[in-house]
């Protein structure tokens, strides 16, 4: 995808986390839950991780991973398998803490 090669443009994966959060809450076609899958939160991870310093990619970052888990909430997805990928929470946990300052991050 063009997140994916472009890991290292914040200001693209702003844009990109964005747009995939406003499809998690707002979308119900097949292409939308293709995406939302578990590619969906793995696409946001990396966005995170690889922009760490960007306070604005954290926080849409965890817009995303809320929508995404919200989205699988809504229509109780059930599909046995763990709704992040496995160090979800300490990637996350690493991305937010540069950020203490910024309230929305926390």
């Amino acid at each position: 995808t063009i997140m994916e090669s472009h890991l290292q443009s914040p200001s693209l994966q702003r844009s990109g986390l964005a747009l995939l959060a406003y499809v998690a809450l707002e979308s119900d076609t097949q292409d939308a839950q293709a995406l939302l899958g578990s590619r969906g939160a793995a696409l946001v991870l990396a966005a995170m991780e690889a922009n760490k310093s960007d306070a604005e990619v954290a926080r849409r970052g965890l817009a995303a991973l809320w929508a995404l888990l919200e989205n699988r909430r809504r229509k109780a997805v059930d599909d046995r398998g763990a709704p992040l990928p496995a160090g979800s929470v300490a990637l996350v946990v690493d991305c937010m803490r540069p950020h203490s300052e910024h309230g929305e991050v926390q």
